[in-house]
């Protein structure tokens, strides 16, 4: 079995990212995986040596160049592992920066033969992760244009979709059309392999990890959280997660989180908010046995990594009740309407203040955090990949 996967490998590995670099590993593992052909734009390469060097492995790099000689020599080189039974696995969302930077536009030659059956057979995966820009909140006008431009010209040439979540695949089904039967439901896994339950709490300390958007729901943690120092002054909120200066909704918000925090600093002497910004994987999971509770009030997910990586840490976790998280804590959180500033800052206290609840929230976050794995994601990968593996060669 051949394999074409196109994603991208920043240094900071998070979301879509973290996905791909994931599911890398765990192919290279599979021994019905012959050979794996990297797709990805050459600035975006940053992969362990180990992995690069595996002896299925090779690197198709992106460049900058949109020179016609480039792309038939891109095309050719797709069409022949394509016709040679590869399978394309587009890793990357449709509106991924990396599609962004380095556009689709590199592989549209290749698609557009798939979708005029002159490769006949398409054996084309799509990855979908959510539907952010069909959301309410969703301000982002140029990436909802080409996620509109994918549903109207590509959504016809993947043979299969693979959503991360029942959510996500309903989202796909509702805002693309996409047929049930052309969706697989693959959950993801997470870094942290489950703990033991913790019964080392009192820090009173509260953690979010995310990146820094509107989505994220940051202004009202931040308002939830004056309501919870009020009855507990010596709580504290812990802010991880990367903000983006090429992005103009991360870097409003940015500007808005630091305003809301001075604000609460002049009014409240004592009030303790700590931002740590980016976190590398060791000090997540270091920080995430340490604190009482996981705050994660998201106003929608195509899936919700750091929540699953909480509860396989064993921390008492608050999330949204909406969209793809309740899918994924099961009945192992406090689930919360992520508006609602009092019924968020209520949740927290109620965690704070209750050493049996914490303890019993910790058991039930592992058991469910031990229904994901990426080593299970990869097998059900498989069983896609085997189904389009019998379609026609030439």
């Amino acid at each position: 079995m051949k394999l074409l996967l196109f994603g991208a490998f920043p240094p900071k590995k998070h979301g879509i990212a973290r996905v791909t670099y994931e599911l890398l590993k765990e192919f290279c593992a599979l021994s019905d995986i012959e050979e794996l052909s990297i797709i990805a734009p050459e600035n975006l390469v940053h992969i362990d040596p180990i992995i690069l060097n595996h002896q299925k492995i090779s690197l198709c790099p992106l460049k900058g160049s949109h020179r016609p000689i480039y792309l038939m020599k891109l095309t050719w080189r797709l069409i022949k592992s394509y016709r040679r039974g590869g399978i394309l696995l587009l890793f990357s969302s449709p509106i991924g920066r990396e599609f962004l930077s380095f556009p689709l536009g590199q592989l549209v030659p290749f698609l557009l033969l798939v979708k005029l059956g002159i490769l006949p057979g398409s054996r084309v995966i799509q990855v979908l992760y959510d539907f952010t820009p069909y959301q309410p909140f969703y301000e982002g006008i140029h990436k909802s244009n080409i996620y509109e431009s994918y549903r109207k010209f590509f959504t016809n040439i993947p043979a299969n979709y693979v959503a991360i979540s029942q959510s996500t695949k309903n989202d796909g089904i509702q805002f693309w059309g996409l047929p049930d039967r052309k969706i697989d439901v693959v959950h993801l896994g997470s870094f942290i392999a489950p703990l033991e339950p913790r019964n080392n709490f009192g820090s009173k300390k509260i953690l979010i990890i995310a990146n820094i958007e509107p989505r994220k729901n940051h202004l009202r943690l931040l308002n939830a959280f004056e309501i919870v120092h009020r009855q507990i002054q010596d709580a504290e909120l812990i802010l991880v997660g990367a903000a983006f200066e090429d992005i103009p909704q991360s870097k409003q918000t940015c500007r808005q989180i630091e305003l809301a925090i001075q604000d609460l600093r002049v009014r409240y002497a004592e009030i303790k908010v700590t931002v740590l910004g980016f976190l590398p994987d060791d000090e997540l999971k270091l920080l995430l046995r340490q604190v009482d509770v996981f705050v994660y009030p998201s106003l929608y997910e195509g899936f919700g990594l750091p929540v699953l990586e909480a509860m396989a840490c064993g921390c008492p976790v608050v999330t949204s009740n909406v969209s793809s998280l309740p899918e994924v804590t099961g009945n192992a959180a406090l689930l919360v309407d992520p508006y609602d500033v009092d019924e968020l800052a209520r949740a927290i206290v109620a965690v704070l203040n209750d050493h049996t609840l914490k303890q019993d929230m910790s058991a039930k976050g592992i058991r469910q955090a031990q229904q994901f794995s990426w080593d299970k994601a990869a097998q059900e990968y498989l069983k896609i990949f085997r189904k389009l593996d019998n379609r026609e060669k030439f």
